[in-house]
């Protein structure tokens, strides 16, 4: 029983940088996308290191500006392509 907490624990750090970072795969198209990335206020800048994706891997560095996070592939190997959103992409409402 003990375990079980525990396995879970170990996951969720990774959860959480996945959600803040809006970090989401398709491995089939080889690309990774970071859609409407935060950082926590605790963190001006963050590194991701040899980021395997498909047959390729990828250095990124995310960094904190006024008003959003800048996405930097600063090393890539292989055919990935990195995407990055900003903003809502919700259709325009009409002007009544």
């Amino acid at each position: 029983m003990a375990g079980d907490p525990q396995a879970w624990s170990s996951a969720a750090f990774f959860y959480l940088v996945q959600a803040c970072l809006g970090l989401r795969f398709d491995t089939s198209a080889d690309r990774v996308y970071f859609d409407n990335p935060r950082l926590p206020d605790c963190l001006e800048r963050l590194d991701i290191r040899n980021l395997k994706v498909a047959d390729s891997i990828i250095d990124v560095s995310l960094i904190r500006h006024a008003k959003d996070v800048a996405v930097n592939v600063r090393h890539g190997a292989g055919k990935v392509q990195v995407v990055v959103t900003h903003g809502a992409s919700s259709p325009p409402r009409p002007i009544s």
